[in-house]
């Protein structure tokens, strides 16, 4: 699905109907993507049990805490992204664009999930039938992303 702010794409990942997924970037809707997630994997009938953020920008993670409360789940992050979970302005300028839907959408106070585990440069992990090597890319030294190559065990 793609949120309707920056159009950044979410991702649910599972192998097949009725099973475990991984979403990947819930991004940025007023008041959050909540609603439109919760539909998606209803439709499927999938049960989530990860949030996987790609990187830290504030249109990848805008929607994660609401999302874990509404859905108690980990959240996958770079160590090097992970302080944005509670400060997006951190990787922003100030006065910017985000900064303004921000304020407009009322929303200040932004904290971590509950579970959150921290990602590594060549780390593997196994989630809801999916594996994964990660390879992180460094784009600024604020902004690290990786590539995920997933396969189905």
């Amino acid at each position: 699905m793609v949120a309707p702010y920056f159009e950044t794409n979410c991702w649910v990942l599972a192998t097949q109907s009725s099973s475990e997924c991984i979403i990947v970037d819930p991004g940025m809707a007023r008041p959050n993507l909540v609603k439109n997630i919760v539909e998606k994997i209803s439709e499927y009938n999938l049960k989530p049990v990860a949030i996987l953020i790609t990187h830290g920008h504030l249109d990848h993670i805008f929607s994660v805490l609401p999302l874990t409360v509404e859905i108690p789940m980990r959240t996958y992050i770079t160590g090097a992204d992970r302080f944005l979970l509670s400060n997006p302005m951190g990787a922003l300028d100030s006065g910017g664009v985000s900064e303004q839907f921000l304020s407009a959408f009322g929303t200040k106070n932004f904290k971590e999930p509950a579970d959150v585990v921290e990602l590594e440069d060549f780390a593997s992990f196994e989630i809801a039938g999916l594996s994964s090597p990660l390879f992180l890319l460094l784009a600024t030294p604020k902004d690290l992303s990786f590539l995920l190559l997933i396969t189905n065990n």
